[in-house]
């Protein structure tokens, strides 16, 4: 993951913790039902180049339609009215990326959480998105066919958007919006190459809402943990350079502890052990040399930032491998993750690892939670 996601990642932690203005809005009806919408989005952009290389893909404009279900969350849990009662949803979206014989077209879907920065009144609000999921791109690096195109090697890859988007009420069944949102793809270095590719864009959408305003009765869960001890086990493959077709298998063991110090956020500290396959092979082809299989074998610590709703977070942590061979996988990393908890004490985790802002891996796991207080 670039330097980019990662400062606009921190960028949200802040805006979420510390911008809040609830304002004047409609009285709410308890009832069963629950606020749903069908939107449509159209949306505009360019290219950002974050290497010289990618220049040669930003040979026009970007445009995207997007399909949207959305479901405003019902007041029945704690978190609800804490993060000033989000919504939730899942997106389709046909995307041109500026030429059709470098990228193409690509198709996502993603999953999305949308929260409620300010609402100043009953009619405008001021939201932040955050979106995940996969994309299929059309033209991908191809060594005979497309050997410039050095930013996507594979046609499925990951999804992730940020965006911030202004909302407005026209009446009682229709919403508008317009938003400024930045969309990364990438494979997690499955294989190479893969500097990923990030769009800076505009949109604007309309929506049909149902059921507004509805709310439940009463709240079912007020529960929110202090503290966390965790264990996790993740694994992936990986392909260790550009040089290589191959693809390596990629191993962690975490432990972590974390801490609540706000209502939506927490601090978490920990060690990973990670066995990484694919060092051995990118010693071989940078150096020419038989490397040992204690190279595969890296020891970090690491402390972040996680943010929670429900039984779901989201989690930022900056690390360094104090024990590692010295290769490109070895001192500063960072992991971005998304986790679910499904039952009382298990969870599972989909995120990147990342070294020096480039991934390193896909990081896909289970973890089981020992103590909670």
């Amino acid at each position: 993951m670039t330097r980019t996601c990662l400062l606009l990642l921190m960028l949200v932690f802040f805006l979420v913790e510390s911008w809040e203005l609830k304002g004047q809005s409609s009285d709410p009806v308890y009832t069963d039902k629950q606020e749903w919408a069908l939107g449509l989005k159209a949306g505009t952009g360019l290219l950002l180049a974050h290497k010289e290389e990618l220049k040669y893909l930003n040979t026009g404009m970007y445009h995207s339609l997007e399909l949207n279900y959305e479901k405003r969350v019902d007041g029945s849990h704690r978190w609800h009215d804490i993060y000033n009662y989000p919504s939730y949803g899942f997106s389709a979206i046909f995307s041109y990326h500026g030429d059709r014989e470098k990228v193409g077209n690509s198709l996502s879907l993603s999953t999305f959480l949308s929260l409620p920065l300010v609402r100043a009144s009953g009619n405008h609000n001021i939201n932040l998105r955050l979106a995940g999921g996969g994309v299929y791109v059309q033209n991908p690096f191809d060594p005979l066919e497309n050997h410039r195109n050095l930013a996507i090697s594979t046609h499925l890859n990951i999804f992730v958007q940020l965006m911030i988007e202004y909302g407005y009420r026209l009446n009682e069944d229709w919403d508008v919006s317009l938003g400024v949102k930045f969309n990364h793809f990438s494979n997690g270095s499955y294989l190479k190459p893969n500097t990923g590719i990030n769009y800076a864009m505009v949109s604007a959408g309309l929506s049909r809402v149902f059921n507004r305003d509805q709310r439940a009765s009463e709240i079912r869960d007020r529960y929110i943990p202090k503290t966390e001890w965790n264990v996790m086990v993740t694994g992936s493959l990986r392909s260790p350079h550009i040089n290589s077709n191959s693809q390596f298998g990629v191993g962690s063991l975490n432990f972590h502890f974390n801490r609540r110090f706000s209502r939506k956020f927490f601090a978490t500290v920990g060690t990973d052990l990670v066995y990484n396959a694919a060092n051995r092979r990118d010693l071989e082809i940078r150096y020419s040399k038989r490397p040992s299989r204690s190279d595969n074998f890296q020891l970090g610590i690491f402390g972040g930032v996680g943010m929670r709703f429900g039984q779901s977070s989201i989690v930022l942590t900056k690390g360094y491998t104090a024990v590692s061979y010295s290769g490109p996988t070895a001192g500063i990393y960072h992991r971005f993750a998304f986790r679910r908890q499904f039952r009382p004490d298990f969870f599972y985790h989909i995120g990147i690892f990342s070294n020096y802002f480039k991934a390193n891996f896909l990081d896909v796991g289970l973890g089981y939670t020992i103590n909670v207080k």
